[in-house]
């Protein structure tokens, strides 16, 4: 298996309790996952929340989102067995060592019928902790994790059955690695190689502000290695993962995060700021130089509280950090001035907003009127918002088996795909919206090929 991130980890635990020999390649030092949640479509925790979605909402909003430009089978499975991969994760693996789970702790946000809190389970411990316990329980059940030692090139017989892997250990040495049963590539997403990024995403998906990946390994060895043995791979542009809320420090996930009243280089309001991360931050990417500004004024922290709801989330680090990455104004004249547009424009678009606030319907955006509140006393904080990367989430085309497809879209036989080096799911957008859908991906699948190759599964 080539690399250690949540998929790959994942397949590895699933085999290894399936009594096969495991060994996996890993090019950085250390696992290589991250994120804070890892998606579920029902499973236990959703169900004793009542939170468990319709599937049927999720399995149409995803096909909607990528335009129906995907593996509906794919997104069926991941709909029909990620509950089942969450609770073996839970009763098998974690066993109560990452403390309570619990839905996400963001704030309710309906997108078509979808609810972001409910495709989602956290734990107490983090999601670096859950990563690490599944690594040791495939360690504990006898897996060879061989950390610096990158798989560079996949072996293929004379009939182009993929029979293993090559990999280069950090003394440089080159180690071939024969999989009896399929080798997997689980080596992540390609956003830390800038040729492949040029080539392949939109470029207004790459104007952001922020760069969110802690994975640096993440340079496309899996597509590229993929791809050099006939594998197919999703159209061009590729989806990426970019939120809003992306400041000029690099930061995110401020107070920016939230609803606040956003306007653009000219003071005008450009969007429901309602909106999942993924459609906001491709409005933000939209408008004028692919930024905006978000403002707030004097009474920020009272209106943090009220756009989180009861998100149990610490609205004074969220205001702080919105207001270290913002222009302080002591009036309109110098918000308008920060901003670089006429005053009377953006008094305008605040006299318009904080009319519709008192209405309590927004009449120009379609915004909750919930969350419409006043602007309207100084200081102002503008905040130069841009977007923020993640990761890339598009790559080799597979089935719902996890078999990379080739040109002719049959399976590359004993080759399989699986986390961000997979493709299938995705385009133009990812849908934050069906949150957690890139860890939970990782963790069914992976768990799905490990009982598959063990023949548990068909």
């Amino acid at each position: 298996m080539c690399g250690a991130g949540i998929a790959g980890l994942a397949a590895a635990a699933s085999a290894i309790e399936q009594g096969l020999s495991v060994i996996v390649l890993e090019k950085g030092t250390t696992y290589a996952a991250h994120g804070s949640e890892i998606g579920a479509i029902g499973g236990r925790v959703l169900a004793e929340a009542g939170l468990a979605p319709d599937p049927v909402d999720v399995y149409n909003e995803a096909m909607e989102a990528a335009e129906y430009r995907c593996d509906g089978t794919v997104w069926q499975t991941y709909i029909d067995r990620s509950a089942e991969a969450i609770d073996w994760l839970e009763d098998e693996i974690l066993k109560g060592s990452c403390g309570a789970s619990s839905p996400s702790s963001a704030a309710d946000r309906i997108a078509n019928g979808v609810n972001w809190r409910a495709t989602t389970v956290q734990w107490e411990a983090g999601f670096d902790a859950v990563v690490e316990a599944i690594m040791n329980y495939a360690i504990d059940g006898g897996a060879d994790i061989r950390f610096e030692t990158p798989a560079v090139q996949l072996v293929q017989d004379a009939g182009g059955s993929i029979a293993g892997v090559i990999g280069k250990d950090k003394a440089g040495t080159y180690v071939k690695v024969l999989g009896a049963k399929g080798t997997l590539l689980a080596t992540g997403s390609y956003d830390y190689n800038v040729a492949m990024m040029e080539e392949r995403v939109r470029p207004r998906d790459m104007r952001v502000y922020a760069h969110l990946n802690s994975s640096p390994t993440d340079t496309g060895d899996g597509h590229l290695m993929g791809e050099a043995v006939g594998a197919m791979q999703d159209e061009w542009p590729h989806a990426v993962m970019n939120d809003s809320s992306g400041s000029k420090s690099g930061g995110a996930y401020s107070a920016a995060v939230l609803s606040v009243l956003r306007v653009n280089n000219n003071g005008e309001r450009y969007v429901n700021e309602d909106l999942t991360l993924n459609y906001l931050a491709n409005a933000i990417n939209y408008q004028p130089g692919a930024h905006g500004w978000c403002i707030c004024d004097a009474n920020i922290s009272e209106t943090a509280r009220t756009l989180m709801g009861d998100a149990p989330f610490a609205p004074d680090d969220m205001v702080n950090g919105f207001i270290t990455d913002s222009i302080e104004c002591a009036s309109v004249a110098e918000l308008a001035q920060a901003i670089g547009c006429e005053e009377s424009v953006i008094q305008a678009t605040l006299d318009r907003y904080n009319e519709l606030c008192d209405k309590g319907v927004d009449e120009d955006f379609h915004k909750s009127g919930h969350n419409m509140v006043r602007v309207d006393t100084p200081p102002y904080y503008a905040f130069e918002e841009g977007s923020a990367l993640l990761v890339s989430v598009c790559g080799l085309r597979v089935n719902n088996k996890s078999q990379v497809l080739g040109e002719g879209y049959e399976p590359i036989p004993n080759l399989y795909a699986s986390g961000n080096v997979s493709g299938s799911m995705f385009y133009d957008t990812y849908p934050h919206h069906i949150a957690g859908v890139s860890t939970g991906r990782g963790l069914t699948f992976g768990y799905l090929l490990g009982r598959r190759l063990a023949g548990v599964e068909e």
